[in-house]
C-alpha cells in the first residue's frame, strides 16, 4: 500500500565547459564551442507536502484509510544515492533487458530543515546529454553503493530498514517520468521529483486505563512486538502479477483487489515470502514468539508515552518499528505464530471478590487460595507443584498476557486466511486500539487471536482492527471404543488385572494453534493412558480412561472427563454430537463397574 510519501526535487546543473580530459563515452553537443560537456547535479530534498500515512479495519489494496504525518527522525534525509539508468523498452525497473548499467552518485552532505534539504554540487560522468534517465533513488543508508547494473540495483536487499537507530532507509516508490538531460545552466536546471516510501513500518497502539470483565478490572501495562522479521527487505518494492502467478514479478507495483473489492489480488514480496525457512526459524525473527523466554520484567516491554497518531478522536502512541514481514495465506493458516508479526500486551487481572494480587482460576472461577478448589474438588492433596494435574492456574501478582497478530488486508471471515491478511508492509503505520476484553488472559503468551481494533495507515498506514479475545470453539469427540449405560461410559479393572478401559477421539478444529488439555475431576481413581492434550488445528488425539485400581464391590468409583483451552479454563462444550455420551455438554460422566458387567453390555450392545 503507498502513497506518494517524500518528494525529493532533483535540480541537474548542466554546466559547459573546455577541460583537458574529456569523457569519449559523451555525444557532443551542437551548442558546445569545444570538447565535451561535463554534468554537475544538485539535490534538494522537499519534504512538507508529503502525506506519510493511513488508517480503519484494515482494507486490500493499495490506497489504505488515510495519511499520516512522519513524526521525530521519520521524515529526515541525512545522505542520498542516487541511480541513473536508460531502457529502450520504457518498462523502467520491470526493462527485459538484461544489460542495463546505472550510473550513480551518492550525497552525504545535506543542509535545511526538517522538511528542505539541498545537497552540495556534484559532478557526475556517465550522462548522454540528450537522452532520457529513469532515476531512482535510496536514502539514509550512510554509505555510498557501488552498483553498476540495473540487475544489480533490483536485487539490492538492505539488511535493517532503521540504520543509526534513527536514520530511516527511504526508498524511490515509482520509476516515475523519464528525464532527458539537456544541456541547462546553473539558473535553469533541469528539475526531477521522485517519489519515496519508508522501508521500516510503525506500530502505534491506543489501551484504556482498565477494562472490566464482568465485575473484575483488567489493566493492560505494556506490550511487545513479537516475530520481528530480520532477514532483510528489497530496496525496492516488489509485488507478484496476482495471488496465483507468483514468478512474474512486478517491481515497484501496487497492491491490487478483486473485482469485489475485499480481497488482496496479488502478493507484496520480502526475500523470504516465495521460500520460507523451514529450520532454524527463530535465526530470522527478533523476539520470537515460539521460543522467547518470557519474562514479566523483561526490558523489552514497552509502555505507551508519546502519542504519534490520531484517528477518530483516538489517539495513538509508538510501540515499536519493524520490517516487511510477508507469508503466503496457506503457509499463515495453520499457525501466525510461525512467522506472522504480532503484539503481546502484559495486563494485571484483578478479580471483584479478592484483594490479594496473587489468586488461582479453577473451571471458570478464581479463588484467593487452594482451600477453596479443594473443598470444590474434595482433593486435600492439591498444592502448587500439581496445579496442572487439576487443571488449575495461578496467576502470580495477577500477570496474564493477550496476544493479538497483526493484520494488513481484513477480510470479514475468522474462519479462512486470505492473501495479504496477516502481514506487514513498507510505509505503514498499523494503528492498533484494543477496544475491549471479555476474559481474562493467559500465565504465558499462547499464540492465542485477541480481536481489537486496529488501524492501517499510509506512512502509509493501515486500518483500525478491533481485538477481541474470544474462544471460538469448533470440535467433536467420537467413541472408538466405549460401552455406557444411560448414566455412564464404563471402565473395568479385574483382581486378575483385566483391564477395560473408554478410548475416544477428539478432535478440535479451532481456535487453531492453542493447547488443550482433558482432565479427570477423580485422578485418584482413574488416569489416561497416553496423550491427553493437543493443539487446534493439529487433528485428532486418542484420549483413553484407565481405572487406577481392581474393583471392589460395594465401593462407588466414577469420575467426569472434561476438557479446556489455553485462553480459558471453563470446560469446553464438547458433549453436544449426535452421538453424545452421557453426562452433559461439557463433561462426560465415567464409572467403574466389575468386568463381569462390562462384558455383559458390550455383548448386549453387539446382538
Amino acid at each position: 500500500m503507498r502513497q506518494p510519501v517524500l518528494t525529493y526535487l532533483f535540480f541537474f546543473c548542466l554546466v559547459l565547459i573546455t577541460a583537458a580530459c574529456k569523457d569519449d563515452r559523451l555525444p557532443a553537443s551542437p551548442i558546445e564551442k569545444e570538447g565535451e560537456s561535463n554534468v554537475y547535479v544538485s539535490i534538494v530534498v522537499n519534504t512538507e507536502d508529503s502525506p506519510n500515512s493511513r488508517v480503519s479495519t484494515p482494507a486490500p489494496g493499495e490506497d489504505g484509510d488515510g495519511s499520516q504525518d512522519g513524526v521525530n527522525e521519520e521524515n529526515r534525509v541525512h545522505d542520498l544515492n542516487v541511480f541513473f539508468f536508460h531502457t529502450t523498452d520504457e518498462k523502467g525497473l520491470n526493462t527485459t533487458d538484461p544489460s542495463v548499467n546505472v550510473v550513480s552518485i551518492y550525497f552525504n552532505q545535506l543542509t535545511g530543515s526538517s522538511t528542505k534539504y539541498t545537497t552540495e554540487t556534484k559532478e557526475i560522468e556517465g550522462l548522454e546529454i540528450g537522452s532520457s534517465y529513469n532515476v531512482l533513488v535510496i536514502a539514509n543508508l550512510g554509505k555510498s553503493l557501488n552498483i553498476i547494473t540495473l540487475e544489480d540495483l533490483r536485487q539490492y536487499t538492505v539488511s535493517t530498514p532503521i540504520e543509526q537507530t534513527n536514520h530511516f532507509v527511504m526508498a524511490s516508490s515509482e520509476t516515475g517520468t523519464p528525464v532527458k538531460i539537456q544541456a541547462t545552466s546553473k539558473n535553469n536546471p533541469t528539475v526531477v521529483s521522485a517519489n519515496v516510501e519508508r522501508l521500516a513500518a510503525r506500530v502505534d497502539c491506543h489501551w484504556n486505563n482498565e477494562y472490566l470483565v464482568g465485575n473484575d478490572k483488567v489493566v493492560i501495562t505494556e506490550a511487545m512486538l513479537v516475530n520481528k522479521y530480520t532477514g532483510g527487505t528489497y530496496a525496492f518494492k516488489r509485488v507478484t502479477k496476482s495471488t496465483t502467478d507468483l514468478k512474474t514479478i512486478d517491481y515497484l507495483g501496487t497492491e491490487k483487489v478483486n473485482v469485489e473489492g475485499n480481497l488482496a489480488a496479488n502478493y507484496v514480496i520480502d526475500p523470504k515470502t516465495l521460500y520460507l525457512p523451514q529450520t532454524n526459524i527463530a535465526n530470522s525473527y527478533d523476539h520470537y514468539f515460539s521460543t522467547y523466554s518470557w519474562s514479566a520484567t523483561d526490558s523489552n516491554w514497552k509502555s505507551l508515552s508519546t502519542v504519534t497518531s490520531t484517528h477518530n478522536d483516538v489517539t495513538y502512541s509508538l510501540l515499536d518499528y519493524t520490517t516487511e514481514n510477508v507469508v503466503k495465506a496457506e503457509d499463515s493458516e495453520n499457525t501466525c505464530a510461525t512467522y506472522c508479526t504480532g503484539i503481546v500486551f502484559k495486563a494485571i487481572y484483578q478479580p471483584a471478590s479478592i484483594s490479594t494480587t496473587d489468586f488461582y482460576r479453577y473451571n471458570g472461577k478464581c479463588y484467593a487460595s487452594l482451600d477453596g478448589i479443594k473443598d470444590v474438588i474434595r482433593n486435600q492433596s492439591i498444592s502448587d507443584d500439581n496445579l496442572s494435574q487439576f487443571g488449575i492456574t495461578k496467576y502470580q501478582d495477577g500477570i496474564c498476557y493477550y496476544t493479538y497478530w497483526i493484520k494488513h488486508a481484513e477480510d470479514g471471515d475468522d474462519t479462512t486466511v486470505s492473501p495479504m491478511e496477516y502481514a506487514i508492509v513498507r510505509n505503514n503505520i498499523y494503528q492498533i486500539n484494543v477496544t475491549g476484553i471479555n476474559d481474562i488472559g493467559t500465565v504465558t503468551p499462547t499464540d492465542y487471536g485477541l480481536y481489537l481494533e486496529c488501524t492501517v495507515a499510509d506512512w502509509i498506514q493501515e486500518k483500525e482492527i478491533t481485538i477481541d479475545f474470544s474462544d471460538n470453539y469448533d470440535g467433536d469427540i467420537t467413541g472408538i471404543h466405549v460401552v455406557k449405560n444411560q448414566d455412564a461410559v464404563l471402565v473395568a479393572y479385574s483382581q486378575d488385572n483385566e483391564v477395560r478401559d473408554a478410548q475416544f477421539s477428539f478432535t478440535m478444529n479451532t481456535p487453531v494453534g492453542i493447547g488443550w488439555t482433558a482432565h479427570l475431576t477423580n485422578p485418584d481413581d482413574f488416569e489416561f493412558v497416553g496423550d491427553y492434550h493437543g493443539v487446534g488445528g493439529q487433528g485428532p488425539v486418542m484420549l483413553r480412561i484407565h481405572p487406577r485400581k481392581t474393583f471392589e464391590e460395594g465401593v462407588t468409583r466414577e469420575t467426569d472427563m472434561y476438557i479446556t483451552i489455553d485462553t480459558d479454563n471453563s470446560p469446553l462444550d464438547f458433549n453436544v454430537s449426535s452421538g453424545e455420551f452421557p453426562g452433559n455438554k461439557n463433561i462426560i460422566h465415567i464409572q467403574q463397574v466389575s468386568t463381569i458387567e462390562y462384558d455383559n453390555l458390550l455383548n448386549n450392545s453387539q446382538n
